[in-house]
Protein backbone atom coordinates (compact mmCIF):
# COMPACT_ATOMS: atom_id res chain seq x y z
CA UNK A 1 0.00 0.00 0.00
CA UNK A 2 2.75 2.29 0.52
CA UNK A 3 3.72 2.21 -2.99
CA UNK A 4 0.34 3.17 -3.97
CA UNK A 5 0.78 6.31 -1.11
CA UNK A 6 4.16 7.17 -2.27
CA UNK A 7 2.95 7.18 -6.46
CA UNK A 8 0.27 9.23 -5.47
CA UNK A 9 0.54 13.27 -6.01
CA UNK A 10 1.66 16.09 -3.80
CA UNK A 11 -1.53 17.14 -2.63
CA UNK A 12 -2.79 13.16 -1.41
CA UNK A 13 0.29 12.66 0.21
CA UNK A 14 -0.41 16.04 2.65
CA UNK A 15 -3.64 14.75 2.94
CA UNK A 16 -2.26 11.21 4.33
CA UNK A 17 -0.50 13.11 6.31
CA UNK A 18 -2.43 15.55 7.64
CA UNK A 19 -5.59 12.91 8.27
CA UNK A 20 -2.84 10.82 10.66
CA UNK A 21 -2.16 14.10 12.61
CA UNK A 22 -5.85 14.82 12.70
CA UNK A 23 -6.44 11.55 14.16
CA UNK A 24 -3.80 11.89 16.84
CA UNK A 25 -4.74 15.50 17.37
CA UNK A 26 -8.17 13.87 18.27
CA UNK A 27 -6.42 11.49 20.54
CA UNK A 28 -5.12 14.08 22.39
CA UNK A 29 -8.21 15.84 23.29
CA UNK A 30 -9.05 13.40 26.00
CA UNK A 31 -6.21 15.55 27.66
CA UNK A 32 -8.51 18.04 28.50
CA UNK A 33 -9.26 17.42 31.83
CA UNK A 34 -11.53 20.60 31.27
CA UNK A 35 -14.42 18.54 29.78
CA UNK A 36 -17.02 17.67 31.79
CA UNK A 37 -17.30 14.38 30.20
CA UNK A 38 -13.98 13.63 30.30
CA UNK A 39 -13.50 14.67 33.74
CA UNK A 40 -16.68 12.62 34.86
CA UNK A 41 -15.01 8.97 33.04
CA UNK A 42 -11.35 9.49 32.73
CA UNK A 43 -10.59 5.82 32.92
CA UNK A 44 -13.01 4.99 29.98
CA UNK A 45 -11.23 7.81 28.13
CA UNK A 46 -7.79 5.93 29.30
CA UNK A 47 -8.78 3.10 27.68
CA UNK A 48 -10.43 3.58 24.51
CA UNK A 49 -6.82 5.67 24.05
CA UNK A 50 -4.64 2.67 24.86
CA UNK A 51 -7.00 0.75 22.91
CA UNK A 52 -6.87 3.58 20.03
CA UNK A 53 -3.36 3.65 20.06
CA UNK A 54 -2.45 0.34 19.81
CA UNK A 55 -4.20 -0.26 16.79
CA UNK A 56 -3.07 2.98 14.95
CA UNK A 57 0.22 2.35 15.80
CA UNK A 58 0.54 -0.71 14.53
CA UNK A 59 -1.50 0.40 11.04
CA UNK A 60 1.26 2.97 10.77
CA UNK A 61 4.24 0.97 11.30
CA UNK A 62 3.06 -2.17 9.45
CA UNK A 63 1.38 0.51 6.44
CA UNK A 64 4.59 2.33 5.94
CA UNK A 65 6.87 -0.05 6.68
CA UNK A 66 8.67 2.02 9.33
CA UNK A 67 12.38 1.49 10.12
CA UNK A 68 11.18 0.00 13.77
CA UNK A 69 12.50 -4.00 13.16
CA UNK A 70 16.09 -5.56 13.30
CA UNK A 71 18.54 -5.12 15.92
CA UNK A 72 17.72 -3.20 19.19
CA UNK A 73 20.74 -1.32 18.63
CA UNK A 74 23.90 -0.36 16.37
CA UNK A 75 27.06 0.74 17.56
CA UNK A 76 26.28 4.17 15.19
CA UNK A 77 22.68 3.85 16.81
CA UNK A 78 23.74 4.20 20.03
CA UNK A 79 26.58 6.87 19.11
CA UNK A 80 23.41 8.79 17.76
CA UNK A 81 21.03 8.17 20.93
CA UNK A 82 24.09 8.95 23.45
CA UNK A 83 24.22 12.06 21.48
CA UNK A 84 20.67 12.53 21.45
CA UNK A 85 20.05 12.78 25.10
CA UNK A 86 23.37 14.90 25.71
CA UNK A 87 21.58 17.61 23.31
CA UNK A 88 17.70 17.00 25.30
CA UNK A 89 19.62 17.70 28.71
CA UNK A 90 21.71 20.68 27.05
CA UNK A 91 19.66 22.56 24.93
CA UNK A 92 16.72 21.76 28.37
CA UNK A 93 18.55 23.72 30.69
CA UNK A 94 19.22 26.52 28.09
CA UNK A 95 15.31 26.48 27.23
CA UNK A 96 14.50 26.64 30.83
CA UNK A 97 17.35 29.51 31.49
CA UNK A 98 15.28 31.70 28.33
CA UNK A 99 12.36 30.81 30.04
CA UNK A 100 13.59 32.48 33.51
CA UNK A 101 14.91 35.39 31.55
CA UNK A 102 11.11 35.92 30.18
CA UNK A 103 12.20 35.20 26.59
CA UNK A 104 9.15 32.69 26.31
CA UNK A 105 5.55 33.66 26.33
CA UNK A 106 3.30 31.41 28.49
CA UNK A 107 2.89 27.93 27.14
CA UNK A 108 -0.32 26.39 26.72
CA UNK A 109 0.58 23.16 25.25
CA UNK A 110 2.92 22.87 28.55
CA UNK A 111 0.73 23.81 30.97
CA UNK A 112 -2.23 21.59 29.91
CA UNK A 113 0.05 18.48 30.13
CA UNK A 114 1.17 19.37 33.40
CA UNK A 115 -2.20 20.17 34.43
CA UNK A 116 -3.42 16.67 33.07
CA UNK A 117 -0.21 14.77 34.59
CA UNK A 118 -1.14 16.18 38.15
CA UNK A 119 -5.10 15.28 37.92
CA UNK A 120 -4.46 11.74 36.17
CA UNK A 121 -0.48 10.92 36.89
CA UNK A 122 -0.77 7.32 35.36
CA UNK A 123 -2.68 8.18 32.41
CA UNK A 124 -0.39 10.99 31.99
CA UNK A 125 2.33 9.43 32.24
CA UNK A 126 1.42 7.10 29.62
CA UNK A 127 0.26 9.80 26.92
CA UNK A 128 3.53 11.80 27.79
CA UNK A 129 6.03 9.56 27.95
CA UNK A 130 4.80 6.50 25.86
CA UNK A 131 1.87 7.70 23.50
CA UNK A 132 3.78 10.81 22.47
CA UNK A 133 7.09 9.69 21.51
CA UNK A 134 5.44 6.69 19.51
CA UNK A 135 3.04 8.63 17.61
CA UNK A 136 4.95 11.64 16.76
CA UNK A 137 8.17 10.09 15.42
CA UNK A 138 6.09 7.87 13.42
CA UNK A 139 4.10 10.74 11.96
CA UNK A 140 6.48 13.48 11.78
CA UNK A 141 9.78 11.37 11.01
CA UNK A 142 8.54 8.02 9.49
CA UNK A 143 5.58 9.15 7.33
CA UNK A 144 6.89 12.37 6.40
CA UNK A 145 10.44 11.39 5.43
CA UNK A 146 8.95 8.01 3.49
CA UNK A 147 6.27 10.38 1.52
CA UNK A 148 7.89 13.80 0.78
CA UNK A 149 10.76 14.98 -1.05
CA UNK A 150 11.93 11.54 -2.75
CA UNK A 151 14.29 12.44 -5.34
CA UNK A 152 17.87 11.68 -4.21
CA UNK A 153 19.27 15.20 -4.22
CA UNK A 154 22.17 16.98 -1.74
CA UNK A 155 19.04 19.08 -0.43
CA UNK A 156 16.61 16.55 0.71
CA UNK A 157 18.09 15.43 3.93
CA UNK A 158 17.93 19.77 4.80
CA UNK A 159 14.45 20.09 3.41
CA UNK A 160 13.01 16.77 5.35
CA UNK A 161 14.56 18.39 8.85
CA UNK A 162 13.24 21.69 8.06
CA UNK A 163 9.60 21.04 7.30
CA UNK A 164 8.91 17.82 9.34
CA UNK A 165 10.28 20.16 12.53
CA UNK A 166 8.34 23.06 11.22
CA UNK A 167 5.20 21.03 11.81
CA UNK A 168 6.43 19.33 14.86
CA UNK A 169 6.62 22.69 15.84
CA UNK A 170 3.12 23.68 15.06
CA UNK A 171 1.07 21.11 15.99
CA UNK A 172 3.08 21.79 19.75
CA UNK A 173 1.93 25.58 19.37
CA UNK A 174 -2.09 26.43 20.53
CA UNK A 175 -3.28 28.45 17.81
CA UNK A 176 -5.37 30.64 20.30
CA UNK A 177 -2.17 31.52 21.94
CA UNK A 178 0.16 31.64 18.80
CA UNK A 179 3.92 33.02 19.29
CA UNK A 180 7.14 32.63 17.58
CA UNK A 181 9.36 31.91 20.35
CA UNK A 182 7.09 28.91 21.10
CA UNK A 183 7.13 28.04 17.76
CA UNK A 184 10.90 27.85 17.47
CA UNK A 185 11.51 26.46 20.79
CA UNK A 186 9.68 22.94 19.37
CA UNK A 187 10.64 23.38 15.95
CA UNK A 188 14.50 22.99 17.45
CA UNK A 189 13.48 19.88 18.94
CA UNK A 190 11.51 18.88 15.93
CA UNK A 191 15.06 19.75 13.48
CA UNK A 192 17.14 17.67 16.14
CA UNK A 193 15.07 14.34 16.33
CA UNK A 194 15.02 14.83 12.37
CA UNK A 195 18.82 15.33 11.89
CA UNK A 196 19.24 11.87 14.26
CA UNK A 197 16.56 10.05 12.00
CA UNK A 198 17.81 11.06 8.91
CA UNK A 199 21.33 9.45 10.43
CA UNK A 200 19.58 6.42 12.26
CA UNK A 201 17.05 5.34 9.87
CA UNK A 202 15.99 3.67 13.08
CA UNK A 203 12.60 5.52 14.57
CA UNK A 204 13.45 3.01 18.24
CA UNK A 205 16.52 5.68 18.42
CA UNK A 206 14.13 9.12 17.90
CA UNK A 207 11.43 7.41 20.43
CA UNK A 208 13.93 6.63 22.98
CA UNK A 209 15.43 10.19 22.64
CA UNK A 210 11.74 11.65 22.84
CA UNK A 211 10.98 9.84 25.40
CA UNK A 212 13.98 11.31 27.63
CA UNK A 213 12.60 14.47 26.54
CA UNK A 214 9.63 14.33 27.69
CA UNK A 215 10.83 12.11 30.87
CA UNK A 216 13.03 14.96 31.68
CA UNK A 217 11.08 17.55 31.76
CA UNK A 218 8.80 16.46 34.27
CA UNK A 219 11.11 14.76 36.88
CA UNK A 220 14.87 15.99 35.93
CA UNK A 221 15.27 19.56 37.60
CA UNK A 222 17.16 21.59 35.08
CA UNK A 223 21.07 22.67 36.28
CA UNK A 224 20.15 26.42 36.42
CA UNK A 225 17.12 25.85 38.76
CA UNK A 226 20.59 25.02 40.96
CA UNK A 227 22.59 27.51 40.01
CA UNK A 228 19.92 30.76 39.74
CA UNK A 229 17.55 29.88 42.52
Amino acid sequence: MIEKIEQQNLLIRVLVLYGLMLIYSGMRLTMDTGNEIISRYPMVFFIIDILTFLIFSIYIIRTFRLPIKGKFFTPKNLLLLSLGIIFVFLYGNVEFWLGSQGFFPPDMNSAGVNGFIQSLPVAGFFFVNIMAPVMEESIHRGVFFQLFFQKESKWRPFLQILISGLIFGSLHVQAGEFAWQNLLNYSIMGWALGTIYCFSKDLKTNILIHFFNNAAIQFIPGIFTILFR
